[in-house]
């Protein structure tokens, strides 16, 4: 419950609609405006990007893990995983997605892919628990001896900072 109060309030609070601004996570949408047709590209190939680092964090753990991982769509299964082992491959791709932005917030930040990124990494962030009932990266970290209040308020954190930091 505490997560569906922090997502409605990050994402309605800020919104504000008048004098043709449009807010969203307290950043004001009319650069899009500005935009051509390869600033959108950039900014899909960003997004797929994020999405791709997520799940190669994920990946890369269980290799290091040595925990075998199926996967089944967007979703990973593990095979014989320890707590342990379940925990850091949960944990493994908002861990990666999550340094790439901050690198990318350091070195490019005024870039399209940027924004792109860091757009995607939060709204899938904010959104993941309603999307992912199966499947959670959250509920594998609780389920295995993790905190997974602390995990996603930390992440949240970098999320936030990471699209506070960039020039929109």
């Amino acid at each position: 419950m505490k997560k569906l109060i922090f997502i409605i309030l990050l994402i309605l609070l800020p919104v504000n609609v008048y004098a043709f601004d449009f807010y969203v996570f307290g950043i004001n949408m009319k650069w899009i405006k500005n935009a051509e047709p390869k600033d959108y590209g950039m900014m899909i190939l960003g997004g797929v990007t994020n999405f791709l680092v997520h799940e190669s964090g994920h990946y890369l753990s269980s290799k290091i893990e040595g925990v075998d991982v199926d996967f089944n769509g967007t979703n990973f299964i593990m095979n014989n995983a320890s707590k342990k082992e379940a925990r850091n491959i949960a944990r493994a791709g908002y861990m990666l997605d999550s340094i790439v932005g901050l690198s990318l917030t350091t070195f490019a930040k005024d870039s399209y892919f940027t924004k792109g990124y860091t757009l995607t990494h939060s709204i899938g962030l904010t959104t993941y628990n309603i999307r992912n009932k199966k499947y959670n990266d959250f509920k594998t970290i609780q389920e295995n001896g993790g905190n997974e209040d602390a995990f996603f308020y930390g992440i949240s954190a970098i999320s936030t900072h990471n699209l506070l930091r960039q020039e929109w």
